[in-house]
């Protein structure tokens, strides 16, 4: 008999330690899970930050072609009427 209540106190024992690793676990992965998160966050805000950029970018580009020869005139009027078309398809958007 006491070598059963043995086996059992044993038994407890590593019951109790593999319920600590699991807690131990699940707090590592919330924490690991918590930090996915974090980083998500911080990269869509950094991918926002690259288009409008991006969008800079090109104004400046269209700027600087304008105040160039006849070629960079021609190929900002271009760009110019890119964005006029864009801005016509959003406010189409908007008024359906």
């Amino acid at each position: 008999m006491s070598e059963i209540l043995t086996k059992l106190g044993e038994l407890e024992k590593q019951l109790k330690a593999h319920m600590n690793d699991r807690s131990e676990s699940q707090r590592s992965s919330d924490s690991a899970m918590e930090r996915t998160q974090q980083l998500e966050a911080e990269l869509s805000k950094k991918d926002d930050r690259i288009t409008e950029l991006e969008e800079g970018l090109k104004v400046l580009k269209t700027a600087g072609s304008i105040q160039g020869n006849g070629a960079d005139v021609a190929e900002a009027k271009g760009r110019i009427s890119e964005m006029v078309r864009e801005i016509d398809k959003c406010i189409a958007l908007l008024n359906s």
